[in-house]
């Protein structure tokens, strides 16, 4: 739990920027209507990353903290939104103020936060009827089902890769997305928690369905340890992908809610 992988998402801030599907307003919809429709005083995103899960609150918060302890990350953010506040804090001590907080989000990250101590975290800072939302995109996107077939056979060969390499990952710590709505609930911290689904559309090309597949960490992992078997594997996903003609791409979103 003290052990923050600083490293992992180095290296690719403006790649992930770019091709990261965008958390759509019906986010902020959903939060702001079980706040019973009130603006928001003060939202801290952890895990904020470029700050793609930060731009849909700026016109419906007084205030917004990103937490992100990835330095070229959090550099990016910061040049994009000059007007937030982005701290190299952890989601297990935030340093913020005890029932400061109306809204917490992790976009995309809680997996790589261990759950007892980030909830135990956002529970402390949220104000009585607080909310604490989770929530994920589902891959691969829905674009073309060959390329999303290409892409899942793409990553059976990367966790093999990632076997062959144990060294590479020994500084992992992953918790499964299927978990996150039961951690919520054996916390003890929420007075109402439930799951919710919904997906948004976002226009899309063959470059950029394959450079979500290259803006993941395990990809980039490799590319960077200078493991040349990836090389063949991301040339035969991009010839498959290259020839299709489809300019939108479909994406289901899992959010995970729990009201203080």
């Amino acid at each position: 739990m003290d052990k923050i992988d600083r490293q992992r998402f180095s290296g690719f801030a403006a790649l992930y920027n770019s091709s990261r599907p965008k958390p759509p307003q019906k986010v902020v919809e959903i939060i702001l209507g079980y706040r019973g429709g009130e603006r928001i005083n003060r939202i801290v995103d952890m895990g904020s990353g470029t700050g793609l899960s930060i731009a849909i609150w700026e016109e419906a918060a007084d205030e917004i903290i990103g937490i992100e302890p990835t330095p070229d990350m959090r550099r990016l953010a910061q040049e994009r939104f000059v007007n937030i506040t982005f701290l190299d804090k952890s989601s297990y001590a935030t340093d913020l103020e005890t029932e400061s907080v109306d809204v917490v989000t992790c976009s995309q990250s809680f997996h790589w936060m261990e759950p007892v101590a980030t909830i135990k975290e956002a529970a402390r800072i949220l104000k009585l009827g607080g909310v604490f939302a989770v929530y994920d995109c589902n891959w691969p996107v829905v674009w073309n089902w060959n390329a999303e077939r290409a892409y899942e056979a793409l990553f059976v060969e990367v966790k093999n890769l990632i076997e062959k390499f144990p060294d590479l990952y020994e500084s992992e710590s992953k918790f499964p997305k299927e978990n996150h709505l039961t951690n919520l609930r054996a916390s003890g911290q929420f007075r109402y928690t439930r799951q919710i689904l919904f997906d948004n559309i976002e226009p899309c090309n063959a470059e950029r369905f394959v450079n979500i597949a290259l803006s993941q960490g395990r990809i980039q992992n490799l590319i960077k340890k200078s493991v040349t078997e990836i090389e063949p594997l991301l040339q035969r996903f991009v010839e498959i992908c290259k020839s299709i003609a489809n300019p939108v791409m479909r994406v289901c979103y899992v959010m995970n809610i729990g009201i203080r």
